[in-house]
């Protein structure tokens, strides 16, 4: 998607664990700014050396350096289980003529619903978190929520051997056409942004792309992904998905 930058409302900084091009533990920092011109500064250090920092997200003006403000917070996300079960199932809805829907495409179609909207509106859609593993991130409400709808009868889950895989594939009982009134239209441009543009990719297409995510790229396994990390761009990522 292209990036469409806003003014940031305040300031905020983001100290997490990330792993270096070496594999060695790493600390970044990510400093938002309330200036459309320099949305992000992201250093990244490697024992305590700094291994890189970011260019500037948006208008090049000079220096890019920032410093960090020590009363900055970070997103908490608030989950909303039920209108993460709406969109689990709005999205097999519209990808229920798509082959390749199994839970990975599931998991990354969630992952950039929900870190696109934040993109754009400092919020996300569900509020589900997302962690770092191997096949890309996952929402860590996904297997709990994904087995209320079964329970419920709103959904089955088909699995299905595709190629050296087993796909388990989320399908609604009934017709959900219905749950688009759930989002708002922001919302669903977002959602039907990410279904066009994962359709047509295989699993392992989705979780590669996943893969090229800064977040993904500077959270060690099994960590949270922060939101924030949506701002940042990596040298050779300053054209990103969102």
């Amino acid at each position: 998607m292209p990036r469409h930058f806003h003014g940031i409302a305040e300031v905020q900084v983001a100290r997490c664990r990330c792993e270096s091009a070496r594999g060695g533990a790493t600390l970044c920092t990510l400093i938002s700014v309330n200036d459309p011109t320099l949305l992000v500064s992201v250093e990244v250090y490697d024992n305590g050396r700094k291994i890189f920092a970011s260019r500037v997200v948006g208008h090049a003006i000079g220096d890019t350096s920032c410093q960090p403000f020590a009363n900055a917070t970070m997103y908490a996300p608030t989950f909303n289980s039920r209108k993460f079960r709406d969109l689990m199932l709005y999205l097999a809805h519209i990808s229920r003529d798509d082959r390749s829907f199994g839970a990975t495409k599931l998991c990354k179609l969630l992952y950039y619903c929900d870190f696109g909207y934040f993109w754009r509106n400092r919020t996300s859609i569900t509020g589900a978190t997302y962690e770092k593993q191997p096949r890309g991130p996952v929402p860590t409400q996904f297997a709990a929520e994904r087995e209320s709808l079964v329970r419920a009868e709103e959904a089955v889950v088909e699995s299905e051997r595709v190629l050296n895989f087993i796909q388990h594939r989320l399908t609604p009982v009934a017709d959900c056409s219905h749950k688009a009134r759930v989002f708002s239209n922001d919302e669903l441009n977002i959602i039907h942004r990410a279904h066009s543009d994962l359709h047509g990719m295989t699993a392992s297409q989705v979780s590669d792309l996943s893969h090229s995510e800064p977040g993904w790229i500077l959270t060690d396994y099994y960590d949270v992904i922060p939101y924030e990390s949506v701002f940042i761009a990596l040298p050779e990522h300053q054209d990103g998905q969102f």
